[in-house]
């Protein structure tokens, strides 16, 4: 699922209905596992050169 996909709805009380956090969670993961990956083989690319 990306962040498209998540129908966010209304907001009560700050946050977002209980079956939608979930899901704005794990895409928060999948973001921050993509950003550490591509920081990694930065940082392998540019010290093996």
């Amino acid at each position: 699922m990306d962040l498209h996909d998540i129908v966010l709805g209304p907001v009560t009380g700050g946050r977002f209905a209980p079956e939608v956090e979930p899901a704005l969670e794990a895409a928060r993961d999948r973001c921050r596992d993509a950003h550490t990956a591509l920081r990694r083989a930065g940082s392998a690319y540019i010290h093996a050169r």
